[in-house]
C-alpha cells in the first residue's frame, strides 16, 4: 500500500485524541469526493456502542499496520485507507470510551475546505445546524458530524467526525 510512510507519521498522532488531530503533511491532497465517501463510510460505520470496523472494510477501507524493528507496534488508534484515495479513518482503539470515527485529509488549497462542506450538505440532504470558526456541524439521523478546517494556509487540511449523539 503506498500510504505506508503516511502510517509511520501517524505514530506521533497515537499519543493525542483522534478529535485534535491533524492530516499528516505527508498525506498527497485529497479531492472532496473522497472526504464525502469517506464520512458516508463513516456515518455507515458508527454504532451506539462501537464503529463496526467489519462495515469499513466492506466498503473498501483496509487497516493499516504499524511496525518497527519488523515487530507490530500497538497503537491508541486504528487507521483505515484506500489504495486508491489520499483520505484516511482514524477510530480510537476497541474498548476505549468514545466511539468516533474520523476522516483526515489534506486538500489543495483553503478554497477546498469551502467545496467540501458544501459537498457533505448536498450528500446529507440538510444544510448544517450551525457554522462557526472556520467549521460546521450537521445532525444526521442520531449522529452528529464537525467538519473543521486543521492544517495551515499552505498546507490546508481538513478533520471530520462521526459520533453519535447520547440520548437523555
Amino acid at each position: 500500500m503506498g500510504l505506508m510512510k503516511v502510517f509511520a507519521s501517524l505514530l506521533a498522532l497515537a499519543a493525542s485524541s483522534v478529535a485534535d488531530a491533524q492530516a499528516p503533511s505527508g498525506l498527497k491532497p485529497a479531492k472532496v469526493g473522497e472526504v464525502v465517501t469517506a464520512t458516508q463510510a463513516c456515518l455507515r460505520a458508527t454504532q451506539a456502542d462501537r464503529v463496526d470496523e467489519a462495515l469499513l472494510r466492506a466498503d473498501g477501507w483496509e487497516a493499516a499496520t504499524f511496525s518497527a524493528n519488523g515487530k507490530a507496534v500497538d497503537t491508541p488508534l486504528r487507521i483505515y485507507a484506500r489504495k486508491t484515495g489520499h483520505a484516511i479513518i482514524m477510530l480510537v482503539r476497541e474498548g476505549e470510551p468514545r466511539k468516533m470515527c474520523t476522516i483526515m485529509a489534506r486538500v489543495r488549497q483553503v478554497g477546498d475546505l469551502r467545496e467540501a462542506g458544501t459537498a457533505l450538505a448536498a450528500s446529507f440532504g440538510k444544510r448544517p445546524a450551525q457554522v462557526k470558526d472556520g467549521g460546521a456541524t450537521w445532525f444526521v439521523e442520531d449522529k452528529l458530524i464537525s467538519l473543521q478546517a486543521t492544517g495551515s494556509r499552505e498546507k490546508p487540511s481538513l478533520r471530520v467526525s462521526v459520533m453519535v449523539v447520547p440520548k437523555n
